[in-house]
């Protein structure tokens, strides 16, 4: 391993140093990224071992995702760990949850393929927040969103960005009326927010590290909150 591992360095990059590397190398995630990109270049065969080490790897130390979307498109189609397709999605689906990156069309799509037939919540939650900032849906979209928020209303799993479908379809009384407050609390357990010095409630946890808090107020209510 150290003698490819040398002569990649010295720009010895031929099929067998290549090959060797890309299935072997235990080491920097950016440098077995880099393996990849030579690999494709100079025609090397890469086999699912291969992929899924990598981009095994790439979620495992918290890399950023976009930067291996050529190996991921290789293995999505064909590879047959799914479980790690669905985690690598659910991984971007969550950063973007989050506000930690935008979504494009591509992975979008890919989301939506995987998500609409699984039922995975934070996919599905990905769908949701895309389609909320859309000026227009198809009329299948419109269908499957309806279904997903009044899952989410009777499940009490509101997130803010639920209110802008208000006006473009019909939206369940809890999500379109309730006022709500999101926060982000990494690691931190349980989340609970104090109203009007009065009550200490808690936080609704939606997903990991993702907390929101709804309620209802009557027109020019107000109050005042702290969160512990």
């Amino acid at each position: 391993m150290r003698i490819c591992d040398f002569l990649y360095d010295k720009g010895e990059k031929n099929k067998v140093t290549l090959s060797y590397l890309l299935n072997y190398y235990m080491g920097d995630t950016k440098k077995l990224l880099d393996f990849y990109k030579a690999a494709e270049k100079n025609g090397v065969e890469i086999r699912d071992g291969a992929l899924e080490r990598l981009l095994g790897q790439a979620l495992f130390t918290g890399a950023n995702l976009f930067a291996f979307e050529e190996p991921f498109e290789e293995y999505y189609e064909y590879g047959a760990n799914r479980t790690l397709v669905k985690a690598f999605l659910a991984e971007i689906s969550y950063e973007y949850l989050t506000g930690r990156l935008e979504l494009t069309v591509e992975w979008k799509n890919r989301i939506a393929k995987e998500g609409l037939a699984t039922q995975n919540p934070v996919l599905v939650l990905a769908m949701l927040k895309y389609f909320s900032a859309q000026e227009t849906l198809s009329a299948n979209e419109c269908e499957w969103t309806r279904f997903q928020l009044a899952e989410c209303a009777a499940k009490g799993q509101y997130l803010a960005f639920m209110k802008d479908f208000k006006g473009k379809m019909e939206v369940p009384f809890e999500i379109e009326n309730a006022q709500m407050l999101e926060w982000i609390a990494s690691g931190k357990g349980d989340v609970y927010i104090e109203i009007n010095k009065e009550k200490l409630l808690p936080m609704r946890r939606i997903l990991p590290d993702v907390y929101c808090f709804a309620t209802i107020l009557f027109s020019g209510e107000t109050c005042q909150y702290r969160i512990f």
